[in-house]
């Protein structure tokens, strides 16, 4: 009887064990910890996973990260920047407001706690992400601080809004002790040249006869860099922008470097909205070695995934070799239904080719799931 009790005992005991070891039983810390010890992930189903579960840790688990981050020159902080840098854009998808309005709070409540300059302009990068109306008292108050000035002001520019612009104005005003900001560019913007294959901003500096110092002409081509980071469609990166810069004006005692880098900001914002921005995908190269008699099974399947076949050859083998271009988009799970579609007797290869625009309709399916900017397109 008495060897009946113990191995009834272990069993709880055991059992109590596991529970405190379930994922429902995790702390915050230890999640946090887990995050970190399997960043970078290696598959996207991982990643969304363990961003979920940080996500589900709150304020709690936000300020324990942002607490981890290492003074410059004390240690790395790639682990924790991906943790967090990862949080701030999961939090932006659609259905996630009351996340990213908790998330938003616990990076203000962190810039209270923090003294690192380094730190605290990190979090406030992050609310240049995913900062609203909320964040705008708080940033607001590092406009006067000279090192913390302008990633503060190009947060307040991200977040956009009618109160954001009143409250960079009058920052910019209060910097310059004067009753109006003294500064004004006209630029002319569009694509890129066709012999202009570098990507990114090319910029052209055209100003005559001084109207703008030349020492100023860097921080305006510095705020279009800085802006191109947030498309005005959705955030998303703009990959290639020509900037001409034809004129504008300056005060010489209260125009500075900062104050033409915002002004470079806001005629970005204002000037690609009106200049009919579009939303691009990546296009794969594919080729397909298959079976002739799999040809018209792989090629309907390419179809469906928006794919164009460019040509098909024939192998040494006898094989078919089908040649194709596809939106990265589609091909998620492509190599598993290829080997379904020809029972594991077909192979595949894909890189990278180019960007290209993608339709109407799905850009809008697109921009609603993110909150973007739908009656741009």
């Amino acid at each position: 009887m008495r060897k009946a009790y113990i191995s009834i005992a272990s069993l709880l005991l055991f059992g109590s064990v596991l529970m405190a070891q379930s994922p429902a039983n995790r702390t915050a810390k230890t999640i946090a910890a887990d995050v970190l010890a399997q960043m970078p992930a290696e598959k996207q189903a991982e990643y969304n996973k363990m961003i979920n579960d940080l996500k589900g840790t709150g304020e709690e688990g936000v300020l324990m990260l942002v607490n981890m981050i290492n003074a410059p020159g004390k240690g790395s902080n790639a682990q924790v920047d991906y943790a967090l840098s990862g949080l701030t854009h999961y939090v932006m998808a659609k259905g996630e407001e009351s996340a990213r309005l908790a998330t938003a709070n616990a990076y203000l409540k962190a810039l209270d706690l923090v003294t690192e300059r380094e730190t605290k302009a990190f979090i406030i990068r992050q609310l240049q992400i995913l900062g609203q109306d909320e964040c705008i008292d708080a940033l607001s108050a590092y406009l006067g601080d000279e090192s913390l000035s302008g990633p503060a002001s190009r947060a307040l520019a991200a977040i956009g809004s009618e109160n954001a612009g009143k409250a960079l104005k009058a920052g910019l005003m209060r910097r310059m002790g004067t009753p109006k900001t003294q500064t004004d560019i006209i630029v002319a913007i569009g694509p890129v040249d066709d012999d202009f294959t570098q990507g990114g901003l090319q910029f052209v500096d055209e100003v005559k006869g001084g109207n703008i110092p030349k020492e100023f002409i860097p921080s305006v081509q510095k705020g279009f860099q800085t802006a191109m980071k947030n498309g005005v469609l959705a955030g998303y990166p703009l990959d290639s922008l020509k900037v001409v810069l034809k004129d504008g004006s300056f005060h010489p005692v209260d125009s500075d470097q900062l104050s033409f880098e915002i002004c470079a900001i806001q005629a970005y914002k204002n000037a690609c909205a009106k200049a009919g921005p579009v939303l691009t995908e990546p296009i794969m190269k594919l080729e397909v070695v298959t079976p002739e008699e799999n040809m018209g099974d792989v090629i309907g399947d390419l179809n469906k995934r928006r794919g164009q076949v460019e040509g098909m050859e024939s192998s040494r083998s006898g094989a078919r070799i089908v040649k194709a271009k596809v939106p990265l988009a589609e091909m998620f799970g492509y190599v598993t239904a290829l080997r379904t579609i020809t029972s594991g007797r077909a192979t595949s290869s894909m890189t990278y080719d180019h960007h290209a625009q993608v339709s109407s309709s799905i850009a809008k399916t697109v921009l609603e799931e993110v909150k973007g900017r739908v009656d741009l397109v």
